[in-house]
């Protein structure tokens, strides 16, 4: 295991604050569903609940907060507040494959309690194929852990995940997207580590077929039991995070 930066703490506020601006910016495209892009609300539901959902198919967003808040609440790193900075840093490699879904992938993940919170940042680059979809991605996500003594611990934070998505089933359908979110005030069952509330403001972003971009703007509510509601554009989903599922409310 390599030694991080000391430093991690604050290369991760810088990390949030660009990220910031940028799906600040995102949201000022014009963002209706037409001039060829062929993303509609349904697509971009499908994929957020794959780029956000539990299943180590997908290795999306919440599976990623319930693993790192198995961390955050203990394990080798001791207990919020019993010293300034411990830091790590692990490389894992996630890969199967069966009738069901084949997937690869590879993390990097810098971890560890900053103060009395504890950070995470990881880069992600892998694909998978599932029934429904398949896709070659990558992410960035950095989560903020506090209240880490607390029943419910809080998290905030970023994720963007950007990568080339061909939907297997019905109409055969490819994008290359961008998908960036704001979390914000997310809570996690201290004990059973499962995300059971908070936001996500979330934008899905490709290209129309005259080279311009067209932004798709959410919000993904948490309900717990790994599942969410998003509304985007209007038009309401029900999130099934646990099987990577989308369906109109």
């Amino acid at each position: 295991m390599n030694s991080p930066d000391r430093g991690s703490g604050r290369v991760t506020l810088g990390i949030i604050c660009g990220i910031l601006v940028g799906l600040t910016a995102g949201c000022k495209d014009d963002n209706s569903v037409n001039s060829g892009s062929g993303l509609t609300e349904s697509d971009a539901a499908m994929i957020i609940a794959s780029s956000f959902g539990t299943s180590t198919s997908t290795c999306g967003l919440t599976g990623q907060i319930e693993e790192t808040a198995s961390l955050a609440t203990g394990g080798s790193l001791g207990k919020a507040g019993s010293f300034a900075n411990a830091l790590g840093e692990t490389t894992i490699t996630r890969q199967k494959s069966n009738v069901v879904y084949t997937y690869d992938y590879t993390f990097n993940f810098v971890y560890g309690l900053v103060g009395t919170s504890f950070d995470v940042t990881y880069h992600m680059t892998g694909t998978y194929t599932t029934q429904r979809m398949s896709s070659d991605d990558s992410a960035n996500a950095v989560l903020h852990f506090t209240n880490l003594l607390n029943n419910a611990i809080t998290l905030n934070g970023t994720y963007r995940r950007m990568g080339t998505q061909t939907f297997r089933i019905g109409e055969t359908k490819q994008f290359t997207t961008t998908i960036e979110g704001i979390i914000s005030d997310v809570t996690i069952d201290r004990s059973t580590k499962r995300v059971t509330g908070g936001t996500v403001v979330v934008g899905v972003t490709t290209q129309r077929n005259d080279g311009s971009a067209i932004t798709l703007n959410g919000t993904l509510t948490f309900l717990g039991n790994r599942l969410a509601t998003l509304v985007i554009n209007g038009k309401t989903f029900n999130l099934n995070l646990e099987y990577a599922e989308a369906a109109s409310a």
